[in-house]
């Protein structure tokens, strides 16, 4: 889908070599420009066959060269890289890179065609502008803290680094538009993506019902704000969550449960009366789930088509039969053989081209220098 367009990546930790993954899924030419001592994330465990597996999973299918942008050889290097770039990505702090000497107006003039998209927490511009910001931070501020967690605890971060990641899909997808967008228009673009800005953009419930309601979410641990029962539930061996939105699938999980009693309940007649009367409710569906095995509720339940599953554990949902139906994993081969495995990009299904590793520090410097015209380090030396 992106062949013959060469990404630039020219960032560190996770939300741009997230983004610069997604885009050599597609099959950009992503070249990972490295400073002497690597990407931090190269020394970020757990390590397996002496690679960190963190490094690992986000920059497969990537060249590495490295280039010291605070020397004049570096400079030097990385100018003649712009020349042949169609998209270049970066994750310093607003001010960074044009204080390395490569301000958007010195690139353009470099390459008018060039796309530079930036990641950073809070944007380009803006009194928050130059302050540093990771992925709890932006969980923080973003009041997505706020709202998870059980009801009586504290704020708490989501399991995964959402912002990071979240701010990686969203610049990939900008630059994807920006890329048709020069194809129809012969224009480049500026992209700007904001970690802050795109963690709002995942809070759409919370936020829209506060902007337009007055409402302010809560922590509701499983629960669904406004849906109920939509939640996670004990049973005797295990979790699992249950989502019997709208009254079709509500009746239908009362008649799995043999509680056809509760759909002719006043007080549960609809959506709103069963929210109303939720700690009554959960009283009387506890025990329906507490008195049978996972497996046995979610027979039940699917029996009757009623949107529901197990909680898993990471190696539970890795042995399933859904990791073996479909391509989910990716197993890439490093440099000397060894093979990792991984999760395959979502969105890379229709591209026939087969993962590579992740690339070993400087692996592709004097191939990427060769291709510029430029002299090999170790020619030069």
């Amino acid at each position: 889908m992106l062949k013959n367009i060469r990404v630039i990546d020219l960032t560190m930790h996770l939300s741009g070599p997230y983004c610069c993954w997604l885009l050599a899924s597609l099959g950009a030419d992503v070249i990972k420009v490295e400073r002497p001592d690597g990407d931090p994330t190269r020394e970020t465990g757990p390590f397996t066959h002496g690679e960190s597996t963190y490094f690992g999973s986000v920059n497969r299918n990537k060249r590495s060269i490295v280039i010291d942008l605070k020397s004049e050889e570096g400079k030097q290097q990385f100018t003649e890289l712009i020349k042949t770039a169609d998209v270049l990505v970066e994750n310093f702090r607003a001010g960074v890179l044009a204080r390395l000497g490569f301000s958007s107006e010195k690139l353009k003039t470099l390459n008018p065609k060039l796309i530079l998209a930036s990641i950073t927490g809070f944007g380009q511009e803006g009194s928050l502008a130059h302050r540093p910001a990771f992925d709890v931070v932006i969980q923080g501020m973003s009041g997505m803290m706020s709202i998870t967690g059980q009801r009586d605890g504290e704020p708490t971060a989501v399991g995964v680094s959402i912002s990071d990641v979240s701010s990686g899909v969203f610049a990939a997808l900008a630059v994807v538009a920006a890329l048709f967008k020069r194809e129809r228009t012969g224009q480049s673009s500026r992209v700007d993506i904001a970690m802050l800005h795109c963690q709002l953009a995942l809070l759409e419930n919370a936020v829209g019902r506060y902007l337009n309601a007055g409402e302010i979410a809560r922590r509701e641990g499983s629960r669904h704000p406004k849906v109920t029962p939509f939640q996670a539930y004990p049973t005797q061996d295990g979790t699992i969550v249950v989502a019997a939105d709208g009254e079709r699938n509500w009746q239908a999980m009362c008649k799995a449960l043999d509680l056809e009693v509760l759909i002719h309940d006043p007080r549960f007649a609809d959506n709103t009366a069963r929210i109303e009367h939720y700690d009554e409710l959960e009283q009387l569906l506890l025990p329906a789930f507490r008195s049978r095995t996972a497996g046995q509720a979610l027979e039940l339940l699917l029996k009757h088509d009623v949107p529901c599953g197990p909680v898993n554990t990471i190696p539970q949902i890795l042995s399933s039969g859904y990791i073996k139906e479909r391509p989910v994993i990716s197993t890439v081969k490093r440099y000397d053989g060894v093979q990792f495995k991984y999760i395959a990009s979502p969105v890379a299904a229709g591209c026939a081209h087969q993962e590579l590793a992740a690339p070993a520090l400087g692996q592709h410097t004097d191939e990427i220098l060769r291709e510029l015209g430029l002299r090999a380090q170790r020619e030069a030396g």
